[in-house]
């Protein structure tokens, strides 16, 4: 029931989109028929006259009759004769085309649904096709099923194109079904294809579409210059046709609707392949054969030809596709790809514009009146063959263009450019200089730090080797041989001083790394032996007679504590059990916990067992510590005796360091 409601509505916006044609048509030629006739021709008469035109401008041929009598009022012999009009005035054709499209976008929003929209517009513009046909069915060439086909496919393919645009942009089911569809069948062939078809497809139509509207700037470039430089035969031609105000208003109206066609007129001029005004006549930058032509003034604007200049207007074309081809490998598509993607693309996007300056070509020619005038346009597949060859051959040299290293070519230029071989010669001795004098040990610190320059670091940051530590320059042999692709080296790394700012960080770093293998760095086949690491020496048992009170370490321990402590309370310095033999295990070398020998009958209810490592924690053990017992109590009880030499009940608190046994 949706899509009958959408085709229904369609239809009628159809029928709108024509009606709006034919009064574009109707208004200037019923007031010619009412001003400047005074009513000669019958309703029916003008009817037709209208519907014919509004079928020209569809691309339907046209058949005009002329009697013996209105032959001899024109001049002519007194015979009757017929002639085709088939050059459709694609101005009238634009404004159907831009509605159309304009119809289908708005169907494509609401899905697969908006499919039955593009059926029932081209359904309803043929309608009212179907209305128009009695009046025009006597100028009629062809069959008159085959004329309303004509209208409604050009309809129906005008929605069409923007309904499939709008699906792909946003993604519709249908669309992306359809695409994974086309994947599946490529997949058979090629799986590699198939996964990269989306990309593909997309950049072939991204170029095909740039160069078609390079083709068009171009063209109206050109066409703006030919009316500037043709202003006095326009002038001309538009006084000898003595039109009142009201034939004036209708000539602009008539060479408004011919303005499409002179665009693509002036597109193939600079194709180079040019057009033709008439049977056995040229006009293109290599010639200008031009006979009597109508006495239009738009066709003051024909250039003439450009003599010996002639090839710049093609060049011009293949300029525009230089440009889009550099434009274009830059974009991450085809500058990850391979050189065989990077030669396809381009190819297929200009054979799919050439085929575009086909249709156009196609719609811009035609018979526009008798005897020699039965021919008139461009040639369609030869100007689309040759402005797909110019279009190629740019973008082609395009991306070769902007896929090659500038920094390479930079330093090719240079070379080339130097012009002092013994200067180069020079720079390369004091650049092997340089490389010699670096010691063995420096070099092979370089070597670390590169090593470490590449590797990232605990925090995922890839450490900088500071100090002002650099390797030799790189000279203009290296550059050349990385330049041809021997070695890494890039143009103008001439080993410039690091900064020195992290130098805390490198200080770390030299901590950390284990001892620097040497060698003899004069010999270039000495062996490398590794530096002998000297034997620790054991740790010294604590001596009994060393002891020591605690009360001068806790001096120090006191004053070192801030003054905000003297208003803290024990709450806020008491830490669980757990949470201390966390920390305590943290700090601890072999990872075992902290073990605490208490005396349960002596312990302070208000103190817990545990406290937390650090100033604060020392404060608040020492603080539920015996005072007696702290003078008293030697080191070697603290660390080692694992008894209490006073007994229980004597307000000591004995404890180890983690990891030693009892």
């Amino acid at each position: 029931m949706r899509a009958t409601l959408t085709a229904v509505i369609a239809a009628i916006e159809a029928g709108a989109v024509a009606l709006a044609g034919l009064v574009v048509i109707g208004v200037p030629a019923v007031l010619m028929w009412i001003i400047t006739f005074g009513l000669d021709a019958t309703p029916a008469e003008l009817v037709g006259g209208i519907a014919s035109v509004w079928f020209l401008a569809h691309g339907v041929p046209l058949q005009v009759s002329v009697t013996a009598e209105a032959a001899l009022g024109l001049g002519l012999p007194g015979e009757a004769f017929a002639f085709p009009i088939s050059l459709a005035p694609l101005g009238l054709s634009l404004v159907t085309v831009l509605l159309a499209m304009r119809a289908g976008w708005r169907f494509a929003s609401r899905g697969g649904t908006g499919a039955a929209g593009v059926l029932g517009g081209g359904i309803g513009y043929t309608a009212v096709g179907f209305a128009c046909l009695p009046f025009v069915a006597p100028m009629l060439p062809e069959p008159e099923w085959r004329a309303l086909l004509t209208l409604g496919l050009i309809y129906a393919v005008s929605m069409l194109i923007p309904f499939v645009v709008h699906a792909a942009v946003s993604q519709q089911d249908w669309f992306t079904r359809s695409v994974r569809g086309v994947q599946r069948l490529v997949t058979r062939a090629s799986p590699l294809l198939a996964s990269t078809l989306p990309l593909r497809t997309q950049e072939v139509l991204r170029l095909a579409l740039g160069a078609l509207a390079a083709l068009a700037g171009i063209a109206a470039a050109g066409f703006t210059v030919s009316l500037i430089i043709g202003y006095v035969d326009i002038t001309a031609l538009s006084q000898n046709l003595q039109l009142d105000p009201l034939g004036a208003s209708v000539l602009f109206i008539v060479q408004l609707a011919f303005l499409p066609i002179a665009l693509i007129w002036s597109m193939s001029w600079f194709v180079g392949t040019g057009f033709a005004v008439g049977v056995g006549t040229s006009v293109s930058p290599f010639d200008a054969l031009v006979g009597p032509i109508p006495a239009l003034p738009l066709m003051g604007a024909i250039p003439p030809s450009w003599g010996g200049f002639a090839p710049v207007a093609p060049a011009i074309i293949v300029i525009a596709g230089l440009v889009i081809g550099v434009a274009a490998a830059r974009r991450s598509t085809l500058r990850g790809a391979g050189w065989g993607a990077a030669i396809v693309v381009p190819v297929l996007a200009s054979t799919l514009a050439g085929l575009a300056v086909v249709l156009l070509s196609v719609l811009a020619s035609g018979a526009m009146g008798p005897d020699r005038l039965a021919q008139a346009g461009p040639a369609p597949w030869l100007t689309g063959g040759i402005a797909a060859a110019e279009l190629g051959v740019g973008m082609l040299l395009g991306i070769a263009a902007g896929r090659a290293d500038a920094a390479r070519l930079g330093t090719l230029v240079e070379l080339v450019r130097g012009g002092d071989q013994r200067a180069i010669d020079a720079r390369d001795h004091a650049d092997a200089t340089d490389a010699r004098s670096w010691s063995s040990e420096t070099l092979i610190a370089l070597d670390r730090v590169e090593r470490d320059r590449s590797a990232p670091d605990e925090d995922g940051r890839h450490q900088i080797a500071a100090g002002g530590v650099t390797g030799p320059r790189t000279g203009v042999t290296g550059r050349l041989r990385g330049f041809l692709g021997f070695g890494t080296a890039a143009a103008g790394s001439r080993g410039d001083v690091d900064d020195a700012d992290d130098t805390g960080r490198v200080d770390t770093w030299r901590d950390e790394t284990g001892p620097i293998e040497t060698g003899d760095g004069d010999d270039p086949g000495a062996e490398i032996v590794p530096a002998v690491e000297p034997t620790p020496e054991p740790n010294p048992k604590p001596n009994p007679d060393d002891a020591r009170s605690l009360e001068p370490a806790q001096a120090p321990a006191e004053a070192a504590l801030p003054e905000r402590l003297d208003d803290v309370t024990e709450d806020e310095l008491r830490v669980s059990e757990s949470e201390a033999e966390a920390i305590l295990a943290a700090y601890s070398w072999d990872g075992s916990t902290v073990e605490w020998t208490d005396a349960p009958e002596d312990r302070s209810p208000d103190v817990d067992t545990p406290t937390d490592v650090g100033t604060e924690a020392a404060a608040s053990a020492f603080e539920s510590v015996d005072p007696d017992a702290q003078e008293t109590a030697p080191v070697d009880d603290l660390i080692d005796d694992p008894e209490d030499s006073s007994g229980p009940g004597s307000g000591r608190r004995v404890w180890r360091w983690p990891g030693r046994k009892r």
